[in-house]
């Protein structure tokens, strides 16, 4: 694995304002054990059933689960432009998680191995980064 550049935990910082986890300079104390437990989902279960998972919402459990798969989505996007531009591969942007995770998936499921592999290797990346992103920040109940 690749060290975590600077520029990695930029974009996790700004993910985490963009996609509302943090409100002022305090994250969800729930938010280090997801991204902990989305790494090992990806391991155990594997990438796209870890998207899913991380990705649904029921009811008022895990209310800020799919907030972290929109937060390393929109990551990858930006990390990876010219790479997703050259492959002619666009990840769809999340507003409306419920919506938008089923295109995610859709699409992630059309992907040759070789494009999801780093697709995945990409999520991976920017799951590190965040972790250590929001160690920046203070964690609230």
């Amino acid at each position: 694995m690749k060290q975590i550049n600077n520029e990695w935990i930029k974009l996790a910082i700004d993910a985490i304002e963009e996609t509302k986890i943090s409100t002022g300079n305090e994250v969800p104390d729930t938010m280090n054990a997801y991204v902990s437990s989305f790494g090992a989902a990806t391991i155990q279960s594997g990438f796209i059933p870890a998207i899913i998972f991380f990705g649904s919402q029921k009811k008022d459990k895990a209310e800020h689960r799919p907030k972290l798969i929109a937060a390393l989505t929109k990551m990858v996007s930006e990390k990876e432009k010219e790479w997703l531009k050259f492959n002619k591969i666009e990840i769809p942007v999340i507003k409306q998680l419920e919506k938008d995770l089923k295109e995610l998936v859709e699409y992630l499921l059309k992907l040759n191995p070789t494009q999801l592999a780093h697709i995945q290797s990409l999520y991976n990346e920017a799951a590190i980064a965040f972790k250590l992103a929001i160690r920046t920040y203070k964690e609230k109940n």
